[in-house]
């Protein structure tokens, strides 16, 4: 049965070093391929270590549901949104139906923030800038980010 999940709610995305990046889910978007509205933070923590106080939105994507509903993605915590929805780069798309909208798959979400975290290649990608894509307007690619051998 999948999980429960709604606005607000903090989640953690497990990281290949063992620590989790933070996500927070900020709308279910059932008319957008039934996607996650999600933020993710700069932030990463120990499974087992307090969430910060302050959190920094690095990337606000819909994002494929499947590891969320499986509980992949567990749920720490419930706070208010951070990413209000004029900050949201897909909000562009909802009066149109969301005609052209981009959904990104929840394991694309998770490398995504294993590379921003310097865990894996930030270039490894058919399109090497893709991640840079995925970051909010504003957010530049983290200092010190593991680039592949081509990269």
């Amino acid at each position: 049965m999948p999980k429960k999940f709604d606005s607000g709610d903090i989640f953690g995305v497990p990281l290949p070093d063992g620590s989790i990046a933070l996500g927070q889910v900020l709308s279910r978007e059932r008319q957008a391929l039934n996607s996650v509205g999600c933020a993710f933070f700069s932030a990463a923590c120990s499974v087992t270590g307090p969430l910060p106080d302050s959190l920094t939105p690095i990337s606000a994507l819909l994002v494929t549901p499947d590891l969320l509903n499986k509980g992949a993605w567990p749920l720490l915590a419930k706070r208010d949104v951070v990413v209000p929805p004029q900050q949201r780069p897909y909000e562009q798309f909802r009066d149109s139906g969301w005609v052209g909208v981009k959904v990104t798959g929840s394991g694309i979400a998770q490398e995504f923030l294993a590379a921003y975290h310097r865990l894996c290649p930030w270039d490894d990608w058919y399109v090497p800038d893709y991640l840079d894509r995925l970051l909010l307007p504003g957010v530049a690619r983290p200092d010190g980010v593991v680039l592949s051998k081509s990269g």
